[in-house]
């Protein structure tokens, strides 16, 4: 265009440096929205999620319009969105089009004068070949902007890709070994261990030293927020605790392959997660289902005190549980993760809590089974039930993130501390509980 006439170039180039401008600002735009119509439908699903797994508390509390106001909510921000995009890309190809045909008129109007004038020579070949090269420029300025909005969606849907890819990796020191586990399993020793949550202004543990000897079967008792459940998470490895802090049969757990390590230990949250699948694959989920070992798989179900439950299900073991076990109760996913436990071999057993939504016949049933299964095998019981460590071999008292006793059953009885406390409330509630039946009869 430039050889053919620069002046006639120039004509046509204020027009496109507009449209070019109004091109890069709606492109920025539109890519600051589709980041955020992205975040949105993530939000937007995981609200679809949450109230799916929940939907029999939304029912009990009837608590629907306000679950539905919320949604509702969340959908129409995500809606807002999506239309200021569309109301971008509305106006955006009509301004350039108006652009690309306005440098037409440009061109047949000044080069016509050049023509009809025999300005510079210019002739009429030269001005078809003139408009036919704008209507080329101007087509491509329309396709890359479609290009440009489509690689700016994909670069936004690929970016929360990676995300995830370029997430920290668990730390795994390749240069240690799992010990080999005494006859009894492992033992631990923690020294010193301090850990404060990402973003917490006061520490959740504070200066814990205790041992826990292979075999041994050792019970935390503490109220809530006392740090039970973080121990037992930096046990588990499900954070890093400080460098020497944790020892595994003499090892720096953090010079112990994660895989290996977690394999040694069996970890049962107060809050478990099940798969949609069914519970026979739950209970056995670290083997393929062909592989399942039916007489292990029964012995883990009966020690569970899952049994009745099997058999009162439409389908028994085969019965699929729904998305995190929402097709079952509190108590029988509780059981279903200690199921877990049992039916796998293990060198370090932490249970956090795994009896807290089950009732008192049931609790005593998983407490005969817990202590028979775990002789001599070490064992880490956290709860806030005095009930379930009567029979530990020792118990550590925790408070406020700081270990302030330990002992056993009966020597923490005597010392007449927080421990003996809760003892004497849980035996009064137990039998203000046993009682009512009688009261109402009476």
């Amino acid at each position: 265009m430039m050889q053919l006439d620069w002046h006639l170039t120039l004509w046509c180039a204020a027009p496109l440096v507009v449209a070019a401008v109004v091109l890069r600002f709606a492109v920025v735009r539109m890519f600051t929205l589709w980041g955020a119509s992205a975040v949105q439908t993530a939000r937007l699903s995981e609200r679809i999620l949450e109230n799916y797994a929940g939907v029999h508390v939304v029912q009990a509390f009837g608590a629907l319009p306000g679950a539905q106001a919320r949604f509702d909510r969340e959908n129409q921000h995500l809606l807002d969105l999506n239309v200021r995009v569309l109301a971008i890309r509305t106006w955006l190809m009509p301004i350039v089009g108006v652009v690309g045909k306005l440098c037409v008129v440009i061109v047949l109007y000044v080069g016509g004068l050049k023509v009809i004038n025999a300005t510079d020579d210019f002739t009429l070949g030269q001005l078809a070949a003139f408009v036919a090269y704008v209507n080329i420029l101007v087509s491509g300025m329309m396709s890359f902007g479609f290009l440009i909005g489509a690689v700016q969606r994909g670069y936004v849907g690929l970016s929360r890709i990676y995300e995830l890819i370029d997430a920290p990796i668990e730390r795994d020191a390749a240069q240690g070994a799992l010990p080999e586990p005494a006859k009894a399993g492992h033992g631990l020793v923690v020294r010193g261990l301090d850990f404060t949550h990402a973003g917490a202004e006061r520490p959740a543990l504070s200066g814990l030293d205790f041992d826990v000897r292979p075999g041994e079967r050792l019970g935390v008792f503490g109220l809530t927020g006392s740090g039970k459940s973080t121990l037992l998470g930096l046990l588990a490895r499900v954070y890093d605790p400080p460098r020497g802090a944790v020892k595994l049969s003499g090892v720096d757990v953090l010079d112990i392959p994660i895989r290996d390590y977690r394999k040694a230990v069996a970890c049962v949250g107060q809050e478990p997660f099940l798969f949609s699948r069914s519970i026979r694959e739950n209970i056995a989920l670290a083997v393929a289902p062909e592989d399942i070992d039916e007489a292990r798989l029964s012995a883990a179900v009966e020690d569970a005190a899952l049994a009745v439950d099997v058999e009162s299900l439409p389908e028994g073991l085969n019965t699929v549980v729904g998305e995190r076990g929402v097709t079952l109760s509190g108590g029988q996913r509780q059981r279903t993760a200690l199921a877990r436990a049992w039916y796998r071999d293990f060198d370090l057993l932490l249970l956090d809590d795994v009896m807290s939504a089950v009732d008192h016949a049931t609790e005593k049933r998983l407490i005969d089974a817990l202590y028979r299964r775990t002789v001599g095998r070490t064992t880490m019981i956290v709860s806030h039930r005095v009930s379930v460590l009567t029979r530990a071999d020792r118990v550590l008292v925790l408070d406020e993130g700081k270990l302030v006793d330990q002992g056993t059953h009966e020597e923490l009885l005597r010392r007449e501390g927080p421990y003996s406390r809760a003892w004497q409330l849980q035996r009064a509630a137990e039998r203000l509980n046993a009682d009512a039946p009688e009261v109402a009869h009476g």
